[in-house]
C-alpha cells in the first residue's frame, strides 16, 4: 500500500514538474518588447555655432506585435540639453500607412509587427557635463486597446569642451597618422620594388623588341628573296615544260626517221638482192645457150 502511495506521489510530482517547466519555457519563449533610444551613449563638443551642438537620437522598437498607439515622454536635464523636434521614420511610416498625432503621441493607420526605427529626435547641447535622456511613461497599445508591456532604455550623453574634443580628436588623428605613415612607408618600399622590377622588365622588353625588329627585317628580306626565287622557279618550270614537250616531239621525229631509215635499208637490201639474183639468173641462161 505504501509503495502504491509512493508511485502515485512520484507520478503527481513529475506531472507538476512538467507543467511548471512548460510554463517557465513558455514565459521565456516570449521575447520582451523593448523601446530604446539609440545610440545608447555619445560624446560631442559644445560648439558656439548655432548648428554645431545638435545631435540626433533614434527611437527603436523590437519584438512588438499589433502595435497601434505609442505615447512617450522624455526625461532630461534642461540645463544640459534642449529638445528641438522629431520626425517619423520614412520606412516605418510606409510600413504602417502613416501616423496621426505628433512626434511623441499618436496612432498608426495600420498595426505594426516586428522591429524598426519609429522616430528620430533632435536635441541641442547647451552645457558641458554628463547627463541622461530617458523615456518616461512609455505606453504601447495594441489594436484591441490593450496595453503592451515594454522595457525602455535611454542614452548617456557626455558634452565636452571644444579644447577637450580637439585634444581627443588630435590623439585619434595622431594614431591614424602613425598608421597611415607606416602604410605609406610600406607602400613606398613596395613601389620602389615594383619600379625596379618595371625597369628590369622594360630593359628586357626593349632588348626583345630590338631582336624582334631585327628578326622581322630578316624575315621580310628572306620573304622577298623567296618570292623572287618562287617567281624564277615558276618561269624555269614553264621553260622546262616547254623543253620537255619539244624533246618529246624531237624524240618522236627521231623515231620516225629511224623507222624510215630501217625501211629504206630493208628496201635497198631487197632491191640489191633481187638485182643480184636476176643478174645471176640471166648470166646462167647465157652460159647454157
Amino acid at each position: 500500500m505504501t509503495d502504491l502511495k509512493n508511485i502515485k506521489f512520484r507520478i503527481t510530482f513529475g506531472l507538476l514538474t512538467l507543467i511548471i517547466c512548460s510554463g517557465i519555457s513558455n514565459v521565456y519563449a516570449v521575447n520582451e518588447v523593448t523601446l530604446s533610444l539609440e545610440p545608447k551613449s555619445l560624446e560631442l563638443p559644445l560648439l558656439k555655432a548655432s548648428q554645431g551642438s545638435i545631435f540626433t537620437l533614434e527611437l527603436k522598437i523590437s519584438d512588438v506585435e499589433l502595435l497601434k498607439e505609442l505615447h512617450v515622454t522624455f526625461g532630461y536635464d534642461p540645463n544640459y540639453v534642449e529638445y528641438l523636434n522629431g520626425k517619423i521614420d520614412s520606412i516605418f511610416s510606409t510600413r504602417t500607412g502613416g501616423w496621426t498625432g505628433n512626434e511623441l503621441n499618436g496612432v498608426l493607420n495600420e498595426a505594426f509587427n516586428g522591429h524598426g526605427t519609429v522616430f528620430r529626435y533632435w536635441f541641442k547641447a547647451i552645457k558641458t557635463g554628463s547627463t541622461q535622456i530617458i523615456l518616461l511613461d512609455a505606453r504601447l497599445i495594441d489594436e484591441s486597446g490593450a496595453s503592451i508591456s515594454v522595457a525602455t532604455s535611454g542614452c548617456n550623453v557626455k558634452i565636452i569642451s571644444p579644447a577637450e574634443f580637439i585634444g581627443g580628436e588630435f590623439a585619434v588623428l595622431t594614431t591614424n597618422y602613425q598608421t597611415l605613415s607606416k602604410s605609406l612607408n610600406e607602400t613606398i618600399i613596395v613601389n620602389e620594388q615594383l619600379t625596379s622590377l618595371y625597369n628590369t622588365t622594360k630593359k628586357d622588353y626593349d632588348a626583345l623588341n630590338e631582336s624582334y625588329t631585327s628578326l622581322k627585317s630578316n624575315y621580310d628580306s628572306l620573304n622577298s628573296i623567296y618570292a623572287t626565287l618562287q617567281t624564277n622557279y615558276n618561269k624555269e618550270l614553264t621553260t622546262l615544260n616547254s623543253l620537255q614537250i619539244s624533246n618529246e616531239k624531237l624524240a618522236l621525229d627521231y623515231a620516225n626517221q629511224v623507222n624510215i631509215l630501217y625501211i629504206f635499208i630493208a628496201s635497198t637490201a631487197v632491191l640489191l638482192v633481187s638485182t643480184v639474183y636476176f643478174a645471176m639468173k640471166k648470166q646462167a641462161k647465157t652460159v647454157i645457150k
